[in-house]
């Protein structure tokens, strides 16, 4: 009927009687007006209890929150991305939808969210879009390590789906590892610059464990048996038996002391004959100060051997 009207107040907090539990509610109320001017003259509604709704609402919210201060937290890098397919079913580009502190230091891709990475790096190499497009129809999560060239930069990445595979919606979780990639490539440098100025000047070039009990790798030229598989029985194999206990204790003294062992003992030759050889063996340490393996050289004395015991003879 004409000048009624309807209302709803704020959701209230309502004791239920009984058992006295504080309740949340709902309520919907009309008012009837008489005269004129109107004037209100009762009200009828309902009440409906939505408690459970309100707690619902709250855990939502209170685990929205945890989600932000845990996703801003991690020293890693994180972002969240669409995945974009073309007409074909291929990917093509991927929009950023949120990405957390850690992002911008390790990409330096400032104001990234909602903008695609082909905007923010035209030159992106495929590589990245066929990887997430995979991730994103498959549903299985990838974990490598690969350069982004137009950002100079290497990373370690764990990307996987989530929520509904039909959003294409992808985590990704990174670390930029550039530093490590170039000291690992300065150290393989370094080994290969040391191997080459070892190489020519020695016969033999090898690898020992820390312990000095394990050939890891050896480069003969003509001297012993040339092999690249580990061999904790090398000395018996390759030393001649009269200089084993020599150069066993030299070796043990070496590793007490961390020091330089460089001997003159026998080996077996390739053809199976013994020789005579200049070994010198140093150890490579770590930060502090620990043997993490030894490298060495060896070279064949053979000749001035052969004329020291002819004059010792004579």
């Amino acid at each position: 009927p004409a000048g009624w009207c309807r209302s709803r107040p704020p959701d209230p907090r309502t004791r239920r009687p009984g058992d006295g539990a504080v309740r949340w509610t709902t309520a919907w109320g009309q008012t009837a007006f008489e005269g004129d001017p109107p004037r209100p003259v009762s009200m009828r509604g309902v009440c409906a209890d939505v408690t459970s709704h309100k707690r619902a609402e709250h855990d939502r919210r209170a685990s929205d929150e945890s989600y932000r201060a845990l996703f801003e937290a991690i020293d890693e890098a994180l972002c969240v991305i669409d995945v974009l397919f073309d007409e074909a079913g291929h990917a093509v580009d991927y929009r950023f939808v949120e990405v957390n502190a850690a992002f911008v230091a390790q990409t330096g891709l400032p104001d990234a969210t909602g903008r695609t990475a082909r905007e923010l790096v035209p030159g992106l190499e495929p590589f990245w879009f066929d990887v997430y497009g995979d991730v994103a129809r498959t549903g299985r999560s990838r974990q490598f390590e690969h350069e982004a060239r137009d950002l100079g930069r290497w990373y370690d990445v764990c990307a996987f789906r989530v929520g509904d595979r039909r959003n294409a919606r992808l985590a990704v979780l990174f670390k930029d590892v550039s530093q490590a990639r170039r000291s690992a490539d300065a150290v393989r440098r370094s080994e290969a610059r040391f191997r080459a100025f070892v190489t020519a000047d020695a016969d033999v070039v090898y690898r020992m464990s820390a312990d000095g009990t394990e050939v890891r790798e050896f480069d003969g030229q003509g001297l012993p048996s040339d092999t690249a598989q580990p061999r904790d029985q090398w000395m018996s194999r390759l030393v001649h038996p009269d200089d084993q206990p020599v150069l066993r204790a030299a070796l043990d003294r070496a590793v007490r002391t961390v020091s330089v062992v460089e001997l003159e003992h026998r080996v077996r030759r390739a053809d199976g004959t013994f020789g005579w050889t200049r070994s010198r063996t140093v150890p490579v340490l770590d930060a502090d100060g620990r043997i993490v393996e030894w490298l060495g050289a060896a070279t064949g004395v053979a000749a001035r051997r052969s004329a020291k015991d002819l004059g010792e003879a004579a």
